[in-house]
C-alpha cells in the first residue's frame, strides 16, 4: 500500500478538512449551563428526585478515586488497562430561563472517547442533545458511547448531532435464574451505564 501513501495523505486532509468546516458551525449553546470538577450540593438535591442506584456522594467518591491514572505506564502483570493518557470526568448542570436546574449528567472522556455514564433530566434531550455537540467539538472527541435507549433514539433523529458513522451495540445484564422466577413479568432495574464498574472505566 506504501505506492498509495500520498492519495491516503490528501484523503485524509479533505476529511479533516470537512469535518473542521462542519464544526465551525457548532455554536455554543445559547441556554445557562455549567460544567464541573464533581456535583455539587444542588446537582446531589435534584438527582434525588430520580430513581437512582447511585447517590450524589457515590457519583463524587467516583469522581475523586479514579480506577483508570493519566500517564502512567501500564502494569505488565495486570490483565486489565490501568492507565490511559488523558482520563477525566465532567459533571454537567443545565438551567432554564428562571436559573433552575432542569438536567444533570456525568461525562467520562478517555482518550478522545465520550461515555455517559448518568443523565438525568426534567425537560426532556433537546438542550442536552445541543450542549453534546457543543461538548463533543470543544473537546475534540472522536468516539461516543452511549447505552442510554431513549437518548439514542432522540440523536438519531437531531438534526443538531450528524453523525459520520454508526453502529449498534447491545448489552446484556445477567440475573440468577432463582432470582429471575421471583421477579414480575414486567420488571425493569432501570440500570444507567454508571450503575456498573464502566462508571469507572
Amino acid at each position: 500500500m506504501k505506492p498509495f501513501q500520498p492519495l491516503f495523505s490528501i484523503g485524509d486532509r479533505l476529511l479533516n478538512s470537512f469535518v473542521s468546516l462542519k464544526n465551525s458551525f457548532v455554536r455554543k449553546p445559547d441556554f445557562k449551563f455549567e460544567i464541573l470538577d464533581t456535583a455539587d450540593p444542588e446537582s446531589s438535591d435534584f438527582i434525588s428526585r430520580f430513581h437512582s442506584n447511585r447517590t450524589g456522594d457515590d457519583i463524587n467518591w467516583i469522581i475523586r478515586n479514579p480506577w483508570i491514572l493519566e500517564g502512567h505506564d501500564k502494569e505488565k502483570n495486570y490483565l486489565f488497562s490501568s492507565a490511559s493518557e488523558s482520563f477525566r470526568y465532567f459533571w454537567i448542570k443545565i438551567f432554564d430561563a428562571e436559573d433552575k436546574v432542569t438536567s444533570c449528567a456525568l461525562l467520562l472522556v478517555r482518550d478522545g472517547y465520550l461515555k455517559i455514564p448518568y443523565f438525568f433530566s426534567e425537560s426532556g434531550f433537546d438542550e442536552f442533545i445541543g450542549l453534546l455537540s457543543y461538548f463533543i467539538v470543544r473537546n475534540k472527541i472522536k468516539v461516543l458511547v452511549s447505552y442510554h435507549s431513549e437518548l439514542n433514539e432522540k440523536l438519531e433523529t437531531s438534526p443538531e448531532f450528524p453523525k459520520i458513522h454508526q453502529r449498534d451495540i447491545e448489552r446484556r445484564y445477567m440475573f440468577h435464574e432463582q432470582m429471575i422466577q421471583h421477579l414480575p413479568a414486567d420488571f425493569s432495574p432501570k440500570f444507567q451505564d454508571g450503575d456498573g464498574d464502566c462508571a469507572m472505566t
